[in-house]
């Protein structure tokens, strides 16, 4: 079975900044970063499109580097 890994349309579930938070990943026009959906272009979430469950990514935003850990892909809206 191959292994979940996080892309456009994933619903996941990360911790950053010490803090759980669910986001899904959509398009630039489908961002919505105050309802929990953003642009898979978004520093963050390009981030993590490929990571797997467990795998801790980081990125640029800002100025300053942020990392980020995929909890779980709770579910892909498409």
């Amino acid at each position: 079975m191959e292994e979940k890994k996080v892309r456009t349309g994933a619903k996941v579930k990360i911790l950053l900044a010490g803090e759980e938070k669910v986001f899904t990943i959509l398009t630039t026009k489908e961002a919505d970063p105050l309802n929990g959906i953003i642009s898979n272009l978004s520093p963050l979430g390009s981030s993590l499109i490929g990571a797997i469950e467990g795998e801790e990514r980081s990125y640029e935003a800002g100025g300053k580097t942020f990392k980020v850990k995929v909890l779980k892909i709770l579910d892909y809206v498409f």
